[in-house]
Protein backbone atom coordinates (compact mmCIF):
# COMPACT_ATOMS: atom_id res chain seq x y z
CA UNK A 1 0.00 0.00 0.00
CA UNK A 2 2.80 2.39 0.80
CA UNK A 3 4.47 1.83 -2.56
CA UNK A 4 1.25 2.76 -4.43
CA UNK A 5 0.92 5.80 -2.23
CA UNK A 6 4.46 6.83 -3.15
CA UNK A 7 3.67 6.25 -6.80
CA UNK A 8 0.57 8.47 -6.47
CA UNK A 9 2.62 11.11 -4.68
CA UNK A 10 5.21 11.02 -7.44
CA UNK A 11 2.61 11.54 -10.17
CA UNK A 12 1.05 14.40 -8.19
CA UNK A 13 4.52 15.91 -7.77
CA UNK A 14 5.17 15.50 -11.50
CA UNK A 15 1.86 17.17 -12.29
CA UNK A 16 2.59 20.02 -9.88
CA UNK A 17 6.02 20.52 -11.46
CA UNK A 18 4.49 20.51 -14.94
CA UNK A 19 1.91 23.14 -13.96
CA UNK A 20 4.54 25.33 -12.29
CA UNK A 21 6.79 25.20 -15.35
CA UNK A 22 4.06 25.62 -17.96
CA UNK A 23 1.79 28.13 -16.19
CA UNK A 24 3.28 31.39 -17.59
CA UNK A 25 3.27 30.10 -21.15
CA UNK A 26 -0.24 28.67 -20.87
CA UNK A 27 -1.62 31.88 -19.36
CA UNK A 28 -0.03 33.93 -22.15
CA UNK A 29 -1.67 31.67 -24.72
CA UNK A 30 -4.97 31.94 -22.85
CA UNK A 31 -4.67 35.71 -22.71
CA UNK A 32 -4.15 35.92 -26.45
CA UNK A 33 -7.12 33.63 -27.06
CA UNK A 34 -9.50 35.44 -24.69
CA UNK A 35 -8.21 39.00 -24.44
CA UNK A 36 -8.50 38.94 -20.65
CA UNK A 37 -6.03 38.01 -17.94
CA UNK A 38 -8.78 36.74 -15.65
CA UNK A 39 -10.37 34.68 -18.44
CA UNK A 40 -6.93 33.36 -19.42
CA UNK A 41 -6.29 32.05 -15.92
CA UNK A 42 -9.78 30.51 -15.81
CA UNK A 43 -9.17 28.92 -19.20
CA UNK A 44 -5.87 27.39 -18.08
CA UNK A 45 -7.33 26.13 -14.81
CA UNK A 46 -10.37 24.59 -16.48
CA UNK A 47 -8.24 22.97 -19.17
CA UNK A 48 -5.84 21.54 -16.61
CA UNK A 49 -8.78 20.15 -14.64
CA UNK A 50 -10.09 18.46 -17.81
CA UNK A 51 -6.66 16.85 -18.28
CA UNK A 52 -6.25 15.82 -14.65
CA UNK A 53 -8.49 12.73 -14.69
CA UNK A 54 -6.81 11.02 -17.64
CA UNK A 55 -3.37 12.00 -16.36
CA UNK A 56 -4.00 10.49 -12.95
CA UNK A 57 -5.09 7.25 -14.61
CA UNK A 58 -2.25 6.88 -17.10
CA UNK A 59 0.22 9.70 -16.51
CA UNK A 60 0.80 12.83 -18.58
CA UNK A 61 1.10 12.24 -22.32
CA UNK A 62 4.47 12.63 -24.01
CA UNK A 63 3.43 16.03 -25.38
CA UNK A 64 1.64 17.30 -22.27
CA UNK A 65 1.98 20.99 -23.18
CA UNK A 66 0.40 20.44 -26.60
CA UNK A 67 -2.32 18.35 -24.96
CA UNK A 68 -3.24 21.19 -22.57
CA UNK A 69 -3.12 23.77 -25.36
CA UNK A 70 -5.51 21.61 -27.37
CA UNK A 71 -7.88 21.56 -24.39
CA UNK A 72 -7.50 25.35 -24.07
CA UNK A 73 -8.34 26.07 -27.70
CA UNK A 74 -11.36 23.78 -27.56
CA UNK A 75 -12.58 25.37 -24.33
CA UNK A 76 -12.08 28.90 -25.72
CA UNK A 77 -14.20 27.92 -28.74
CA UNK A 78 -16.91 26.52 -26.42
CA UNK A 79 -16.88 29.74 -24.38
CA UNK A 80 -17.16 31.86 -27.53
CA UNK A 81 -20.11 29.79 -28.80
CA UNK A 82 -21.85 30.03 -25.44
CA UNK A 83 -21.37 33.81 -25.34
CA UNK A 84 -22.87 34.10 -28.82
CA UNK A 85 -25.76 31.79 -27.95
CA UNK A 86 -26.67 34.03 -25.02
CA UNK A 87 -26.16 37.23 -27.02
CA UNK A 88 -23.21 38.45 -24.97
CA UNK A 89 -20.50 38.38 -27.61
CA UNK A 90 -19.31 41.89 -26.84
CA UNK A 91 -15.93 42.98 -25.55
CA UNK A 92 -14.60 40.82 -22.76
CA UNK A 93 -13.22 42.11 -19.49
CA UNK A 94 -9.64 43.28 -19.91
CA UNK A 95 -7.36 43.27 -16.92
CA UNK A 96 -3.78 44.44 -17.23
CA UNK A 97 -1.25 42.82 -14.94
CA UNK A 98 2.05 43.61 -16.66
CA UNK A 99 2.36 40.23 -18.44
CA UNK A 100 4.40 39.81 -21.59
CA UNK A 101 4.71 43.29 -23.18
CA UNK A 102 3.80 42.14 -26.66
CA UNK A 103 0.80 40.16 -25.46
CA UNK A 104 -0.37 43.19 -23.51
CA UNK A 105 0.02 45.56 -26.43
CA UNK A 106 -3.35 47.03 -27.29
CA UNK A 107 -2.67 46.91 -31.01
CA UNK A 108 -1.86 43.19 -31.04
CA UNK A 109 -4.75 42.36 -28.74
CA UNK A 110 -7.22 44.33 -30.86
CA UNK A 111 -5.85 42.79 -34.04
CA UNK A 112 -6.23 39.24 -32.73
CA UNK A 113 -9.76 39.93 -31.48
CA UNK A 114 -10.86 40.83 -35.03
CA UNK A 115 -10.18 37.27 -36.17
CA UNK A 116 -12.42 34.21 -35.89
CA UNK A 117 -11.28 31.86 -33.12
CA UNK A 118 -9.93 29.22 -35.54
CA UNK A 119 -7.63 31.79 -37.19
CA UNK A 120 -6.70 33.41 -33.88
CA UNK A 121 -5.72 30.03 -32.41
CA UNK A 122 -3.44 29.26 -35.36
CA UNK A 123 -1.66 32.63 -35.10
CA UNK A 124 -1.24 32.39 -31.33
CA UNK A 125 0.18 28.88 -31.52
CA UNK A 126 2.48 29.81 -34.43
CA UNK A 127 3.79 33.24 -33.55
CA UNK A 128 3.59 33.28 -29.76
CA UNK A 129 4.11 29.65 -28.84
CA UNK A 130 6.49 28.87 -31.69
CA UNK A 131 4.72 25.74 -32.90
CA UNK A 132 5.44 24.39 -36.36
CA UNK A 133 2.67 23.85 -38.90
CA UNK A 134 2.68 20.11 -38.14
CA UNK A 135 2.54 20.69 -34.39
CA UNK A 136 -0.39 23.08 -34.78
CA UNK A 137 -2.15 20.54 -37.00
CA UNK A 138 -1.66 17.91 -34.31
CA UNK A 139 -2.86 20.18 -31.49
CA UNK A 140 -5.95 21.38 -33.36
CA UNK A 141 -6.53 18.00 -35.05
CA UNK A 142 -6.66 19.51 -38.52
CA UNK A 143 -4.62 18.97 -41.67
CA UNK A 144 -1.34 20.90 -42.11
CA UNK A 145 -2.85 22.47 -45.25
CA UNK A 146 -5.72 23.80 -43.14
CA UNK A 147 -3.21 25.35 -40.73
CA UNK A 148 -1.49 27.06 -43.65
CA UNK A 149 -4.73 28.35 -45.16
CA UNK A 150 -6.01 29.65 -41.80
CA UNK A 151 -2.68 31.38 -41.21
CA UNK A 152 -2.78 32.91 -44.66
CA UNK A 153 -6.38 34.09 -44.29
CA UNK A 154 -5.70 35.52 -40.83
CA UNK A 155 -2.62 37.44 -41.94
CA UNK A 156 -4.46 38.68 -45.04
CA UNK A 157 -7.35 39.90 -42.89
CA UNK A 158 -4.95 41.71 -40.55
CA UNK A 159 -3.19 43.32 -43.51
CA UNK A 160 -6.47 44.30 -45.17
CA UNK A 161 -7.61 45.91 -41.93
CA UNK A 162 -4.36 47.85 -41.69
CA UNK A 163 -3.45 45.95 -38.55
CA UNK A 164 -0.30 44.38 -39.99
CA UNK A 165 2.32 45.56 -42.45
CA UNK A 166 2.00 44.23 -45.97
CA UNK A 167 5.03 41.91 -45.75
CA UNK A 168 5.91 41.73 -42.09
CA UNK A 169 4.73 39.29 -39.42
CA UNK A 170 7.27 40.36 -36.80
CA UNK A 171 4.54 42.56 -35.28
CA UNK A 172 3.04 39.32 -34.04
CA UNK A 173 6.17 37.54 -32.95
CA UNK A 174 7.11 37.42 -29.31
CA UNK A 175 10.51 36.38 -27.99
CA UNK A 176 10.72 32.69 -27.19
CA UNK A 177 12.50 31.39 -24.19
Amino acid sequence: MRSSQRSGDASEADLAAFVADAWPSLVRTGFLLTGSQAAAEDLVQESLLRCLGPWRASGPPAKALAYVRTAMVRQAVRWRRARRAYGIDGPELRVSDGADDRAESDAVRRALRTLPMDQRAVLVLRFYDGFTVNEIAEVLQIAPGTVKSRTSRALAALRAGGLLGTHDTTDLEAPHG
